[in-house]
């Protein structure tokens, strides 16, 4: 009798569960929950693209990636309309604006957050078969749960992002400093005297590298503190 009142019992590859709570259930048709990420997330840009052919309703449109993704300062504490302020204030300067120092508010957000898993097309909380490509998040006080999934998805609205996103401003980046002697490096020539200078410069060994003893007298490049020998 009890086990019949917690429900039916689904059996996918000789693995059975109870249909009751198909979220955590091992072998169940829904999607085991994201992994963690300390203290902050990924949000994902995503836009809808139109299907000329489908077999379902759900399939005339789908959700598509684009732009880098965005991370988010998130922790226990966080909630829901701190999530879309940090995102409205990151997002700001890729939307047109008259103000060019304007930052969107709650009243002026052109997306939707909702909650992913990794790859940015399935629900986090939904089983697959009910074809989500997320829940909504609001925008409220309620605490985002940052253990359910590290990704939320940023759902442009179509007319916003026609008009307003400005995409030369993803490619508008300001480059620093090391970046350049990093590349300037890695493209000049290094002469055949440098290469041998530095395969015949002396190194000394510390107290972890004792094992170099008995190779220490074969090569004299190699120095031994007084500790190691």
């Amino acid at each position: 009798a009890a086990a019949a009142a917690a429900g039916p019992r689904v059996t996918m590859s000789g693995v059975s569960s109870t249909a009751a709570s198909p979220r955590h259930a091992v072998g169940s048709l829904a999607c085991p929950p994201c992994p963690e990420f300390d203290g902050f997330i990924f949000a994902l840009h995503r836009k809808t693209y139109m299907c000329d052919m489908y077999f379902l309703a759900h399939g005339k449109s789908r959700p598509g990636l684009f732009g880098m993704p965005v991370a988010v300062a998130c922790d226990s504490n966080t909630t829901h309309r701190e999530l879309y302020q940090s995102l409205g204030r990151q997002l700001s300067r890729f939307v047109a604006s008259p103000d060019p120092d304007a930052v969107l508010d709650d009243s002026d957000y052109p997306f939707v957050l909702k909650s992913v898993r990794k790859d940015g097309f399935i629900c986090a909380k939904c089983p697959w078969w009910r074809f989500c490509t997320g829940c909504t998040i609001p925008c409220d006080d309620e605490l985002f749960d940052n253990t359910l999934t590290s990704y939320i998805a940023i759902d442009w609205d179509s007319t916003a992002l026609h008009l307003r996103y400005q995409n030369a401003q993803e490619r508008a980046l300001e480059e620093h400093e090391s970046i350049k002697i990093c590349q300037e490096s890695l493209t000049e020539s290094i002469s055949l005297e440098e290469c041998l200078e530095a395969f015949t410069k002396e190194e000394e060994l510390g107290e972890d590298d004792h094992w170099y003893a008995a190779a220490a007298a074969l090569c004299p490049c190699i120095l031994l503190p007084a500790s190691a020998s």
